[in-house]
């Protein structure tokens, strides 16, 4: 489990892991003894008289190091969805299919309780890691078709989130959202997108339909301008909303 991080002036970070007996950098070694006894904000020095700022690893240090197999959906579409529907301390979330577990553990992070399915035992397993890699205590996975029928209650769910092939084949199980709840489907294709814009029926309020574009910019002294191209398309975030 990674527990600090090693930052260099030069941009160089490094995760320092419990049971590691030294830290290897771009600029030479650190004994982990001496990283363990560090405090947040310590300077240390490398074997190559390289210094290091210390701190505790936080959960998306954690995050950005989990392993991964299915490709997870990036943090500028799990933020929108998380602000978009209103995710708090106070929410229950279904997750599927699970992947390799990234966004069940970062709703897990600001939610109440995560219910992930998956109908591969590779990737329970895998999500069963990162679960553990991130200390996470509020997330059941199960081995699980989510088109067929899952062992949830109706009117359970604040959020329904679907990342798989055909989600409008899980339409049937969407009254295990809460009336007034949400059902927000990940596509990467415009085809999957109005397959499943068609499907919905009429108690349901399909509210949006977005793409999240992300640009970075260098800005440095008179320099301001855009940082190579933008993190643009992942994939097609729809928005539903139970009303009946």
């Amino acid at each position: 489990m990674i527990k600090k991080i090693l930052v260099g002036k030069k941009g160089d970070k490094r995760y320092y892991r419990e049971n590691e007996k030294v830290v290897n950098t771009r600029f030479g070694k650190i004994d982990a003894k001496i990283v363990e006894k560090a405090k947040d904000g310590d300077l240390l020095a490398s074997d190559h008289a390289e210094k290091y700022t210390v701190y505790t690893a936080d959960f998306i240090d954690k995050y950005k190091k989990m392993g991964r197999g299915a490709q997870m959906v990036p943090l500028k579409d799990i933020g929108h969805v998380i602000a978009r529907c209103g995710i708090g301390k106070n929410s229950i979330i279904i997750d599927a299919g699970s992947g390799s577990g990234g966004s069940a553990c970062f709703f897990a992070h600001v939610a109440k309780q995560v219910y992930s399915y998956d109908n591969n035992n590779e990737n329970i397993e895998k999500v069963k890691k990162n679960i553990y890699l991130l200390g996470l205590n509020n997330i059941t996975t199960e081995l699980a078709d989510v088109y067929e029928k899952l062992p949830l209650k109706d009117n359970t769910a604040d959020l329904w989130f679907l990342d798989v092939t055909e989600p409008w084949n899980a339409i049937h199980q969407f009254k295990k959202v809460k009336i007034g709840g949400w059902i927000v489907a990940y596509s990467p294709s415009t085809s999957q997108v109005q397959e499943f814009v068609n499907a919905i029926p009429e108690e349901y309020l399909i509210t949006e339909i977005s793409e999240i574009i992300v640009r970075n910019w260098k800005m440095q002294g008179k320099i301001s301008r855009p940082d190579g191209f933008p993190l643009s398309h992942s994939g097609f975030l729809v928005f539903v909303q139970r009303l009946q």
